[in-house]
């Protein structure tokens, strides 16, 4: 009989379980009692293999309903204990525990979720009973749908319909360069055009889960892109960079790069695309990061990123920074001027890309006292309300390229671009 089939039958009652996995035996020990006396069946491990083996073969009232993991196992982790605990599809809840600071702890709270597990919030050593009991009956709540149970929201049905019946709807907003005074390139956003006529801003901000509607969205957005591109912009003696978003984990593969290498010719006047990869954080290897990088960049696209903070030593540790651009959300530059935290969040993000090579991004910008503080952080571009709305593309045209801040206003929007049939101009040799 199992140490753990021991346990709970001289329990006389079935009690939950509750695995203790730490290295520390002393400290295993006293975190299983502080548990027994929170009316668990604790079992202490202090090896993650004889605790994984137990865990692989429990049925029953053996099962742990509370996995307690201890960051730090000598030659083992807790992070690769959670990758083993998301292969054997537990569903009981997790709960970290360590002598390390709580930014750490935080972070692999969310590798936790991402892996669908059940995570609970982390305590730090030393704790008390009463810490430990708090934290049992509190479950986070995920942030980010679980790999397993993918979450469709009513943007992915939009994405879904928009590629069904071919309403997409594409809008440029301006990027003012700082450095020339002028708008040198376009944001490009994607709407829903309804029955009604009325256009809704599509989200895309999805889950690498849910990223199989991103494969016929890019063909379709490429082709776009590329229709309206040939038609308002091919005959323009400088071009302006163009900006979309797309998950990394659809833009990596190699039918992506096929379509590129169909619809953009490094060597005519297209100037290239960059690429906003909204969920590059999920790829704990930086190296996939880096190749993926140097194979767009073949074909004049670069990559773009925000909550830089993420892959900060990974990035501040090499000169080769694998981004083109950094992005400022809104939530840091909207009051940046008033706001110091915001202020030196900014100046820290624009500091460290002046280091390690890529341009810096302000978005949401609202209004003239923000633009002037990002001025003077010697920020890159900006792009927000400041200089107008999001715009067809033959009315960006018209109101922006060649334009300074000082002459510009807003204007309303034009009649939809015909996306008629057009093919790209061949590659040159």
């Amino acid at each position: 009989m199992s140490p753990v089939a021991v346990a709970v039958q001289s329990s006389g009652a079935h009690n939950p379980v509750a695995y203790v996995l730490d290295d520390d035996s002393k400290v295993s020990m006293l975190v299983s009692r502080m548990l027994r006396a929170a009316g668990f069946v604790a079992v202490s491990f202090t090896e993650p293999g004889p605790c994984l083996q137990q865990l692989k073969t429990a049925d029953g009232y053996s099962t742990p309903t509370v996995f307690v993991l201890d960051l730090s196992l000598g030659k083992s982790d807790g992070i690769e204990v959670l990758d083993r605990l998301q292969a054997l599809k537990y569903k009981g809840k997790v709960l970290l525990i360590s002598g390390r600071d709580a930014a750490v702890l935080f972070e692999i709270e969310r590798m936790g979720l991402t892996r669908g597990l059940r995570m609970l919030p982390s305590l730090q050593k030393p704790f008390q009973l009463d810490d430990l009991s708090n934290r049992l009956n509190v479950e986070i709540e995920p942030s980010k749908a679980s790999p397993a149970e993918p979450r469709i929201s009513p943007s992915t049905s939009a994405l879904n319909r928009v590629v069904a019946n071919g309403s997409l709807v594409l809008r440029y907003q301006a990027r003012f360069d700082f450095k020339s005074q002028s708008v040198r390139g376009a944001e490009v956003l994607i709407y829903e055009q309804q029955p009604s006529g009325n256009l809704i801003p599509l989200t895309t901000s999805f889950e690498p889960s849910q990223a199989a509607v991103y494969h016929p969205l890019s063909r379709l957005l490429i082709r776009t892109l590329t229709r309206e591109y040939i038609r308002h912009f091919s005959a323009l003696e400088t071009p302006p960079r163009l900006f979309i978003t797309l998950p990394l984990s659809v833009v990596a593969e190699s039918a992506f790069i096929a379509l590129v290498r169909e619809h953009f010719s490094p060597h005519g006047q297209f100037p290239g695309l960059v690429i906003h990869a909204n969920d590059w954080k999920h790829f704990n290897n930086v190296k996939i990061v880096r190749e993926t990088s140097a194979r767009l960049k073949l074909y004049g696209i670069g990559l773009s990123i925000d909550d830089v903070g993420v892959l900060y030593s990974a990035i501040a540790g090499s000169q080769a920074c694998p981004f083109e651009e950094f992005r400022l959300t809104p939530d840091y530059v909207s009051n940046c001027a008033l706001n110091e935290t915001k202020k030196n969040v900014c100046r820290d993000v624009i500091n460290l890309a002046h280091v390690v090579g890529p341009k810096v991004c302000a978005l949401g910008v609202m209004n003239s006292d923000e633009l002037k503080t990002l001025i003077d952080l010697e920020c890159d571009i900006a792009q927000g309300a400041v200089f107008g709305e999001p715009q067809p593309l033959e009315a960006f045209k018209t109101k922006h390229l060649g334009l300074s801040t000082s002459q510009m206003a807003n204007s309303t929007p034009n009649a939809d671009v015909d996306t008629g049939s057009l093919e790209w101009p061949a590659a040159g040799p």
